[in-house]
């Protein structure tokens, strides 16, 4: 009984993490399209997807807390260290 529950909440996990990934995808596409309260439904979404996104958190656990973070953490460092390979001998030193 106790291993169904985590399958069924990690299913969950996963498909609210899919709904997430969603909204964070439709934020910065719907100012595009000509639709009436454009604000009101985009700042809705993101809060929303923010929400959806601690639920997420909390159904995954801490395993995959640390496997997004880790991600996103690669993510910026490999595009500050692309930045700084650009400009070479830029060190900031007058």
């Amino acid at each position: 009984m106790g291993t169904e529950n985590l399958n069924i909440k990690k299913k969950a996990g996963f498909i609210l993490l899919c709904i997430v990934v969603l909204c964070w995808i439709a934020v910065p596409v719907l100012p595009f399209f000509d639709f009436q309260n454009k604000a009101i439904i985009i700042t809705t979404i993101l809060v929303s997807g923010e929400i959806l996104f601690v639920i997420t958190v909390a159904l995954l656990g801490k395993t995959y807390w640390n496997k997004i973070k880790t991600a996103f953490i690669l993510f910026f460092s490999r595009k500050k260290k692309s930045n700084s390979s650009e400009q070479p001998g830029a060190t900031g030193e007058l």
